[in-house]
């Protein structure tokens, strides 16, 4: 035991979550100060123990006995974890082991979860060892460069041709297909000496100029005239004495248009005692007339749209859990800062449905209030509500009430205002509906399953690109983006 052990109380009613409790806190290092039975010992015993950490084996009995434990358990420096009695006794080889180093870690304050003989990724490599000197002689050891060991090239020895086998022709190369016959290489393997080349002019001065002259092979057109007083006689034809006739209308010289009538002036009197005088009074002035009249009617009529834009949803932070999850959600809320802004909903699956006793877990370990939701109240921000089975959530306008029946609170959230948690136990086939939701803009992570009892959502969420942590870390994210 070392010094610097904290003094540890367990309160657990006996049986085997209590021995395995106890067999985890040795396990671990931790100083155990007192052991007791919460629903028979007394709030002074556990003050007089002075602990710094009380670990709590919760069930039902145990829940009704806290309450009288509430100065010693609020109490500055005095940390307390829970844990549900079912778990702790279900808990058996490789689980109860990792367990155990979770707990080692929370007590000693450090991350270090990994078991005996593993270093995390980010550990540095040791430089390897200087190999030992050679002894004078031996031809085996080889120096290193550069402080590294330099492995030996193999070498590889050729036997020497006999006195009787034929001298290898050193222009050819040994050809394995070649071998398996007797037959000398064919002709054409054979390779034939190459004449030097030699110029017919010297290199070194310029190229002669070619002696035969190339002609211009493309033909020569002479210019034509296409200008023409007369048109072309054609064979067989009398000289035409009339002037000529244009065939193309695009040859014909341009015509100046002619120029357009002004626009009558429009009478722009809106006074129906006005007549028109004299004989330029018609019915189109009349029928303008009634028009502008009709025009005024109309516009008399109008009124000013609202283009005021419509008030933002509400969103919430939505905590989704199951087996293993009432610890995480209580690290979660109890990393909460008191004056969390945002609406926290917890959807906590229990196979006792005693939820009013999770509202007063819940309370223990966040400043925050803790409520129960209830069908047709309205969800306030900055209060945590715990989702019973059967309660759902809807969107009436820019606020959230809690409704009777399946309505699925993620089809409730808008993404801008919104996050979701998937923490121990949480259900894998919610998976699609939570990336949903993030594609619309909400904050989505998963419990690390480093310390996640049932982690199979969340490494459903790591496995499509989610991010993960836990719960004191998602809490931290959380505040970080709801800042006052």
């Amino acid at each position: 035991m070392t010094d610097a052990a904290r003094r540890v109380v367990l309160l657990a009613r006996p049986g085997t979550a209590r021995d395995r409790l106890r067999a985890a806190l040795a396990d671990a290092g931790a100083q155990l100060v007192l052991e007791a039975d919460p629903t028979v010992l007394a709030s002074d015993e556990l003050l007089a123990a002075a602990p710094q950490v009380v670990v709590v084996a919760l069930d039902a009995a145990t829940e009704d006995a806290l309450d009288r434990f509430d100065p010693v358990l609020h109490a500055d420096g005095v940390e307390v974890l829970f844990e549900e009695a079912e778990l702790a006794a279900r808990r058996e080889g490789w689980e109860a082991a990792r367990w155990v180093r979770h707990l080692a870690a929370k007590l000693h304050g450090h991350g270090d979860v990994l078991p005996p003989g593993h270093e995390p990724e980010d550990a540095p490599v040791p430089e390897p060892a200087a190999p030992a000197a050679a002894e004078p002689g031996d031809a085996s050891a080889v120096a290193p460069a550069a402080g590294h060991a330099v492995p030996a090239e193999p070498t590889f020895a050729v036997p020497a041709a006999s006195a009787d086998a034929p001298a290898a022709d050193a222009g050819h190369a040994f050809d394995p297909v070649l071998a398996e016959f007797d037959d000398a290489p064919p002709a054409f393997a054979q390779e034939t000496p190459l004449e030097p080349f030699a110029p017919e002019w010297d290199l070194s001065e310029p190229a002669p100029e070619p002696a035969v002259e190339i002609a211009d092979a493309r033909p020569r057109l002479e210019p034509v005239d296409l200008r023409f007083d007369q048109p072309p006689a054609l064979p067989g034809d009398a000289p035409a004495a009339q002037d000529p006739v244009l065939l193309f209308a695009a040859s014909q010289p341009p015509q100046p248009p002619a120029p357009a009538a002004p626009p009558p002036a429009p009478d722009w009197s809106f006074a129906d005692e006005v007549e028109p005088v004299g004989d330029a009074a018609s019915g189109d002035d009349r029928r303008f007339h009634h028009d502008l009249l009709e025009i005024e009617r109309r516009i008399a009529g109008l009124e000013l749209v609202d283009d005021r834009p419509a008030p933002a949803r509400q969103g919430a932070v939505l905590v989704l859990a199951g087996i293993g999850g009432p610890d995480a959600v209580r690290q979660l809320l109890g990393a909460l800062p008191a004056d969390f802004p945002q609406t926290v909903l917890v959807q906590q699956r229990l196979d006792g449905g005693r939820y009013d006793r999770l509202v007063a877990q819940m309370q223990r370990v966040t400043p925050l209030p803790v409520q129960l939701a209830e069908a047709g109240r309205s969800a306030d921000r900055g209060v945590v509500y715990i989702l019973p089975a059967g309660l759902g959530l809807r969107s009436e306008g820019a606020a959230l009430r809690f409704a009777e029946g399946e309505a699925d609170p993620l089809d409730a959230l808008p993404g801008s205002d919104s996050a979701v948690l998937l923490l121990s136990g949480s259900d894998p086939a919610q998976v699609d509906a939570v990336l949903r939701l993030a594609g619309a803009g909400a904050l989505v992570a998963g419990q690390a399953p480093d310390g996640c009892y049932d982690a199979a959502a969340s490494t459903a969420l790591i496995a499509r690109g989610g991010e993960s942590g836990p719960p004191a870390e998602l809490a931290a994210r959380l505040a970080a983006r709801w800042k006052n």
